[in-house]
């Protein structure tokens, strides 16, 4: 099953910023507790990851 080109996006977008994103297995997004290099756009590709793509954030 291919990921979108959005879902693709976000995730490359993601772990530039230094967040570990896990899609293929257990499609979790880990964020540390106290990072705070996170803007709103990212938190936003995270919003979207999470509700539509059917990710799991884990802080």
């Amino acid at each position: 099953m291919a990921r979108k080109p959005s879902e693709i996006h976000a995730v490359d977008a993601l772990e530039r910023k230094g967040v570990q994103v896990d899609s293929y297995i257990n499609k979790e997004i880990l964020v540390p507790p106290d990072y705070l290099l996170l803007g709103n756009g990212s938190w936003a590709k995270i919003d979207f990851l999470v509700n539509y793509c059917g990710y799991r954030l884990v802080r």
